[in-house]
């Protein structure tokens, strides 16, 4: 059992690792555009 598990994940391993890469740049991605959202919004009520 384990033995067949190993080696199904095996095949699947890189795929769901770009995928789970590709997810976390966008998660990235969207944390940074929110932070600079955030300080501009923040310097232009200040201002």
């Amino acid at each position: 059992m384990k033995i067949s598990l190993e080696n199904s994940s095996v095949g699947n391993l890189c795929f769901s690792q770009s995928k789970s890469k590709a997810k976390i740049r966008a998660l990235v991605n969207k944390k940074i555009l929110f932070v600079r959202f955030t300080s501009y919004w923040e310097k232009f009520n200040n201002d």
